[in-house]
């Protein structure tokens, strides 16, 4: 019988597949106005990704706070998320 934990999405891996990128390079330090890919729209698209992959829905405070990738694993921990090991301090 194999038994199979509920586990939370990466936050790394979710973020990485929106942006386009490896997930190898996401750190803290990818920010909105750093990455070209991150305009308007795939910032729309990073937040439909966030609510679908975690039920929730974010609130305009969270939206617009959401500026880099170190501010989404903020707003999931502050929403009692498990995000362990989701953020690199490079």
């Amino acid at each position: 019988m194999v038994i199979r934990q509920n586990r939370m999405p990466d936050p790394r891996r979710l973020f990485a597949g929106v942006m386009g990128m490896a997930q190898a390079d996401v750190t803290s330090s990818c920010e909105m106005r750093t990455l070209a890919a991150w305009d308007s729209l795939r910032h729309i698209d990073l937040v439909l990704a966030i609510e679908g992959a975690y039920a929730i829905k974010l609130d305009l405070r969270e939206i617009i706070a959401l500026t880099s990738y170190g501010k989404l694993v903020e707003i999931l921990a502050a929403r009692g998320l498990n995000t362990e090991s989701s953020i690199d301090t490079s």
